[in-house]
């Protein structure tokens, strides 16, 4: 076990189509996790990857004029309360990270190919990085949209799509398709999983994607794909064999980066071989399995649990594996749902009734709908506006005992995501994925995060003098 002080790498994306800055909680979630970890870590130990100043300055602005409209159905007076209001709750959320001088890489910066040279310690000029003879571990937190696509374009997509799928084992259903399935297939060979950042890489870099199928998307260069964190992963491993690495994924699709490691994975066995990924001292927390929609507030309670856990002497002794299974716990004391498969629903949505209508009264897929419509197109909704909220929660699910840490947050199961992913498909083993190293799990959490070493305390002698 390496003695170097870890590190702590915070990242938090958006849609780069995305021209309402500010909806997206990422920047809140960043906020608070860096707030509750930057004294034990050390600033220095500490690069957050967030467009913050480019998001506070446009929140100012639509505060002050109330332009774009919060919603067709606000108006510009409404509207300008609205963005405030935003803005001072994002405020709120991020004041310890403004304080301290704000985000390390903002505006343009927050694009793939820093991820990529933050990670991998090849910084250029002044750019914080982790260094590459640094063997401390690492832990990663990514909050943001994300999905994949096939590996195939339109143009081919019928005919060599379908040979894929009848010859490759899916990893949903556990076998090839016939073509009669329901679900779409998941595997390394038929699907790309990625994760939205708001600013593509720049051209120099772009060489990066030479070894993913990018073709498919409409801007691809915003997008970060799991093969890029496998080559970043391997960076680090081979830079310090001793270096663990603790990975939290809060996205839709988020398990499908884990598709290379995992030993149930089709043609996962082809990179255990090649890089020996099933010895790699690397943990995953996602939010989600390959094909679901993610759930919000599981990042939370990582970073809530662990701040807990090393501010207090006693749990810092602890095995991580015990910290793993309370935020587990945690999580699903705040999303009863997820045992009984049934969607929580306060205000239903004014056009499917199926999720909650967190929008302006439309769910995040309508909504988006909706506005891409033209609006001698769009559905009167005045006529809806009298329906009754109804609730589907399950009556033993208030006998939960709840700690103050396992408060409800962020969208009920079953809600989607704003970039248009389906629903989240609730199962029991959502929130705890995988360890690659056993080794890493039975670590004692002070093992894994030590404390940075202060200056010494001067002596009673030089005091006086």
């Amino acid at each position: 076990m390496s003695n170097d002080r870890a590190w702590l790498v915070l990242i938090a994306g958006e849609d780069a189509s995305r021209s309402r800055k500010g909806l997206h909680c990422s920047l809140s979630w960043i906020g608070k996790a860096y707030a509750q970890h930057v004294d034990y870590f050390g600033r220095d130990h500490v690069i957050v990857i967030a467009n913050l100043q480019e998001v506070t300055t446009w929140l100012e602005e639509a505060s002050r004029l109330g332009e774009p409209r919060y919603s067709d159905f606000k108006t510009q007076e409404e509207s300008a309360v609205c963005w405030g209001q935003v803005l001072q709750s994002m405020n709120t959320s991020c004041s310890r990270l403004i304080a301290d001088g704000g985000a390390d890489y903002d505006f343009d910066t927050v694009n793939p190919s820093t991820v990529m040279r933050v990670l991998m310690g090849d910084g250029r000029g002044s750019e914080k990085v982790i260094p590459k003879a640094d063997g401390g571990t690492v832990l990663l937190g990514i909050f943001s949209h994300g999905w994949s696509h096939t590996t195939t374009d339109a143009q081919f997509q019928k005919e060599y799509a379908s040979i894929l799928e009848h010859r490759v084992r899916c990893d949903v259903c556990g076998r090839p398709h016939e073509g009669s399935e329901t679900h779409e297939h998941s595997s390394l060979a038929t699907r790309e999983w990625f994760v939205h950042l708001p600013y593509q890489t720049p051209e120099v870099d772009r060489h990066m994607y030479e070894f993913t199928s990018y073709q498919v998307p409409k801007d691809p260069h915003s997008l970060l794909y799991s093969q890029h964190l496998v080559q970043a992963y391997h960076a680090l491993v081979m830079q310090s064999p001793s270096r663990r690495i603790v990975s939290v994924y809060n996205f839709c699709g988020s398990g499908g980066f884990l598709k290379f490691f995992l030993r149930w994975s089709s043609r996962s066995e082809a990179y255990k071989k090649l890089f020996n990924v099933d010895t790699w001292p690397i943990c995953f927390l996602t939010a989600s399995t390959d094909m679901e929609g993610a759930i919000s507030d599981l990042f939370g309670h990582f970073f809530d649990t662990l701040a807990e856990y090393l501010t207090d002497p006693t749990q810092r002794k602890r095995p991580f594996n015990d910290l793993w299974l309370e935020v587990e716990r945690r999580y699903y004391c705040a999303n009863p749902c997820l045992f009984t498969q049934v969607i929580q629903i306060r205000d239903p949505c004014l056009m499917c009734q199926t999720f909650n209508g967190s929008n302006a009264g439309l769910c995040s897929v309508c909504h988006k709908k909706y506005h891409e419509l033209p609006k001698a197109d769009r559905p009167n909704l005045s006529s809806s506006c009298n329906i009754t909220s109804t609730h589907a929660i399950p009556r033993w699910a208030g006998d939960l005992q709840q700690s103050d840490a396992a408060r409800p947050m962020g969208n009920a199961a079953g809600a989607s995501c704003s970039s248009g992913c389906p629903p989240a498909r609730a199962t029991p083993n959502q929130a705890l994925q995988m360890c690659a190293d056993d080794a890493v799990m039975l670590a004692a959490i002070e093992d894994l995060f030590p404390r940075p070493l202060l200056p010494p305390r001067a002596s009673k002698r030089a005091r006086r003098t």
